[in-house]
């Protein structure tokens, strides 16, 4: 890997001419380094900067730039150019971290190598500007071309600082496919528990990332008893035996090689295949099955608990619970009873049980992968009936309330009973959606008309 020329963006470059012709200096740092040495796009450009923040700002309003006192105490500024915004910060060492997260206080430092050793991993502590090339003091640019995560200094140290550390080594390592070194990876494993003191909404957003890295199914193997310690129910499928001779795998492999099956890859759906039979575990079915709850309204019930202690948006907990409780329906390519199924579960809803069905077969093992044809044909009959805008909900028919009103004479609950008649009718194809036909229809049968019930 040959040290590029980095191409500094506008917005970015004129804050350091800026803080030079002042007689400071100022280095691009953390991730926009790493990406530009990866060959990746570049996101979030920082800049760190041996010249105190009043200072800072003060100069860069002099050069007519907007800023924000953002972080002052921790010697942060954000300039607000015209090609976005920019975190500026003074050198600066950590003091103790007193919650796990943040350190107390911050001591600023005048070298840009004291700065890089307060940061997380090798491959975040290097920094780049013009005049002075590549400062790279951890040996950061070897890690990268060796795929490796490794904690700058003491892994313990690091991890026992800032114990979201964690979830970001795992996430990274699933981003980049990139291993963990051993020394790291040891003391992951061994304060794993401290990802617990950190905010749910932080765990969640590194997990989502870590999900839609192209390594998240390894890392999750590697790493269960992490990933464990803020959904504990899936520890429970670890080695858990399915007995049922189509399954390969125990319950957790199966769940994973789901996970790595599942198309599409949105966050609801690697999620919906991640859970999907986590009400599997010894404790769900000893309390539940016993009522006569199958696993897979168990698996959404507890799929609704993780995602709302995760602070997911009430969105994602329905959409994924709705999925994961019926991945279990039995469906047939039958053009009724796939309208229905429509109807019932919505579009998008259906079709993403389908999804997950589909993986869930292959996941079985090679014998139940035969199933999935049938899958595919019942998919095939959804979208054209989708295609062909057939009638499978209330607003596809072609009378509304008003018109039963007026033609029925009905009122109320008897309104909402007739349509859902009327709808049936169609779907079942026992009468064309035509709006005299279906009122014709509904005057010859009155099935409502005498109840409110």
């Amino acid at each position: 890997m040959d040290t590029p020329y980095f191409d500094i963006p506008a917005g970015a470059n004129a804050i350091m001419e800026a803080l030079k012709a002042d007689g400071f200096e100022s280095f691009i740092v953390g991730g926009a380094v790493r990406d530009t040495l990866l060959g990746n796009a570049i996101h979030d450009v920082d800049i760190a900067t041996d010249c105190q923040a009043k200072v800072t700002t003060r100069i860069l309003i002099k050069a007519g730039m907007k800023t924000v006192p953002t972080g002052i105490k921790h010697g942060t500024i954000t300039a607000v150019l015209e090609d976005g915004s920019y975190e500026v910060t003074t050198y600066r060492i950590d003091g103790e971290y007193q919650d796990s997260r943040h350190p107390e206080q911050v001591t600023f430092t005048d070298t840009i190598e004291a700065d890089l050793a307060r940061r997380d991993f090798t491959i975040n502590a290097m920094a780049y500007s013009h005049d002075a090339g590549l400062v790279d003091p951890f040996s950061g640019i070897l890690d990268l071309r060796a795929k490796v995560i490794r904690c700058v200094g003491d892994p313990k140290e690091r991890f026992s600082e800032d114990a979201l550390r964690i979830m970001r080594a795992l996430r990274f390592a699933s981003e980049l496919g990139f291993m963990i070194e051993p020394e790291t990876a040891a003391a992951i494993h061994e304060l794993r528990e401290r990802v617990n003191e950190v905010s749910r909404e932080r765990v969640r957003d590194e997990f989502v990332k870590l999900l839609h890295g192209k390594g998240a199914g390894r890392i999750m193997r590697e790493y269960v008893d992490v990933i464990s310690t803020f959904i504990p129910q899936l520890a429970d499928l670890v080695g858990l035996n399915l007995n049922n001779p189509l399954h390969i795998h125990d319950a957790w492999e199966h769940s994973l090689v789901t996970f790595e099956t599942i198309q599409p890859r949105r966050t609801e759906m690697l999620l919906a295949a991640l859970l999907h039979d986590i009400g599997k575990g010894p404790k769900a079915l000893g309390e539940e099955w016993a009522k006569g709850v199958d696993h897979a309204e168990i698996s959404r019930r507890i799929s609704e608990e993780i995602l709302r202690d995760l602070r997911f948006p009430n969105y994602t907990i329905k959409f994924v619970g709705r999925v994961i409780g019926g991945h279990d329906d039995v469906f047939t390519p039958n053009r009724a009873m796939i309208k229905r199924s429509l109807r019932d579960f919505g579009q998008v809803v259906f079709l993403s049980i389908l999804d997950l069905k589909h993986a869930d077969i292959l996941a079985h093992g090679p014998e139940a992968a035969e199933q999935v044809w049938r899958i595919d044909e019942i998919r095939g009959i959804a979208e054209d009936i989708i295609i062909k805008r057939e009638c499978y909900t209330l607003g596809d028919l072609k009378v509304s309330g008003s018109d039963v009103r007026e033609a029925a004479d009905l009122e109320g609950k008897q309104i909402a009973k007739a349509l859902g008649f009327l709808l049936d009718k169609v779907i079942e194809g026992e009468v064309a959606n035509d709006r005299d036909e279906l009122l014709e229809v509904l005057l010859g049968s009155m099935p409502l008309a005498d109840s409110d019930e």
